[in-house]
C-alpha cells in the first residue's frame, strides 16, 4: 500500500526522491526520516551556520536501512531488471500485489498494481500516464510494511 506523504519541512522546493519515497512506503513524517539518514551519515548534515541541510542524494543503502530501521522488510525480486524501462518493468516483472521501491537512474519511485508515485506524483497514478515511463531501472525492492494503526489511511485502487 501506498501511503500519502506526510510533508512537514518547510522549504521551497519541497523534500526529494530519497525520503518522499520512505514516506510513501510508511507513512511517517518527512522531518522523521531526513533525521534518521542525518544520524546516519554521522556530521549531522549541517551548513556553516548550523542550519539543518535538507537530504539529496540519497544512496539505496541509506533507504534501505532507514526503511528496516521503521519496521519494514526490504528484499530483492528474484528476476533482475537491470536495464528495463520503468514503464516495462512496471507492466510485467512486477506481480499486481505488493509494493517495490524501485530506483532509476538518480531517482527512486515507488510502484504498487500498475499505479507509480513519487515527488511529482505523490497520489499515484498509473504508469500509462506517467510522463518519463523510458527511464532506465537499476534496481526494485519489495517493501513490506508492518502496519500502524496511527498511520493515514493508504491509497487504494480504483
Amino acid at each position: 500500500m501506498i501511503y500519502e506523504p506526510n510533508i512537514d519541512v518547510k522549504r521551497d522546493r519541497g523534500p526529494y526522491c530519497g525520503p518522499t519515497a520512505i514516506a510513501l512506503l510508511t507513512g511517517e513524517p518527512i522531518s522523521r526520516i531526513e533525521q534518521m539518514i542525518r544520524r546516519k551519515r554521522r556530521g549531522g548534515y549541517r551548513d556553516s551556520s548550523g542550519r539543518k541541510m535538507p537530504i539529496k542524494g540519497t544512496y539505496p543503502w541509506e533507504v534501505i536501512y532507514v526503511l528496516a530501521r521503521l519496521g519494514c522488510r526490504v528484499e530483492l525480486p528474484k528476476k533482475g531488471v537491470r536495464g528495463e524501462t520503468l514503464n516495462n518493468v512496471v507492466n510485467e516483472h512486477l506481480p499486481s500485489t505488493g509494493v517495490y521501491l524501485i530506483e532509476v537512474t538518480g531517482h527512486f519511485m515507488v510502484a504498487s498494481g500498475g499505479m507509480i508515485a513519487d515527488t511529482t506524483h505523490k497520489t499515484p497514478i498509473p504508469i500509462s500516464t506517467y510522463r518519463r515511463k523510458s527511464r532506465r531501472v537499476q534496481q526494485v525492492w519489495k517493501v513490506t510494511a508492518k502496519p500502524k494503526a496511527d498511520q493515514p489511511e493508504p491509497y487504494t485502487r480504483c
